[in-house]
């Protein structure tokens, strides 16, 4: 039976692992790539491949891994087959349980090129060691043919700040813009198209 990880909800949960040196490249996946329009100045900043995942972090022009507002962090699980709905659940509990003041708004559930996608918005509105400061997660699940995508693009600030998809219209836009451009593309199936660019 494939061994399944337990969704990663906030990017700094994956980090200790990403530290470690790269084995392989996150998009390296047979008959099977995972496409996407990333923002202008955003680099791959990390990497990590194992035989049951495989993940690489990127972030904009002047953040590191120990300092960052903003994050975008793919994960490619190779050969699982899951319910992106229920997968995406599964990272609003866990979400909510880590946070002071979880807002889950309700995932959109559809079927994009014929593969069932699941995309959520989650917010913490403050911690218990840091009250005024703010989190949120946008989440897109996608099952493949072969393997099931999941990208998390992260923010964290103060409550005042800019940035906050779920505060900021401009920045909400742009979040909802830069999911609908995460697709998976096969290569066994060209009549389904592929508009985006490999993460490389």
């Amino acid at each position: 039976m494939q061994a399944r990880l337990r969704p990663a909800v906030l990017p700094a949960l994956l980090l200790a692992a990403l530290l470690a040196p790269s084995a392989a490249p996150a998009r390296t996946v047979e008959g099977e790539e995972l496409l996407f329009a990333p923002p202008a100045g955003w680099s791959v900043a990390a990497r990590q491949s194992t035989p049951q995942l495989r993940v690489a972090v990127m972030l904009p022009a002047g953040q590191t891994l120990s300092a960052w507002t903003e994050m975008i962090a793919v994960q490619i699980h190779p050969g699982l087959r899951d319910d992106p709905a229920a997968f995406v659940g599964r990272i609003q509990a866990e979400f909510a349980r880590r946070c002071a003041t979880a807002v889950s708004h309700p995932p959109l559930v559809e079927r994009v090129k014929d593969y069932p996608t699941a995309v959520a918005l989650l917010e913490c509105r403050g911690r218990a060691d840091a009250p005024e400061a703010e989190a949120a997660t946008m989440v897109k699940a996608v099952q493949g043919r072969d393997h099931l995508f999941v990208v998390q693009r992260s923010w964290q600030g103060r409550a005042e700040g800019p940035g906050n998809p779920a505060r900021d219209e401009a920045a909400g836009a742009a979040w909802r813009g830069f999911m609908q451009s995460v697709e998976v593309c096969d290569g066994r199936r060209p009549e389904l198209g592929c508009a985006g660019a490999a993460l490389r």
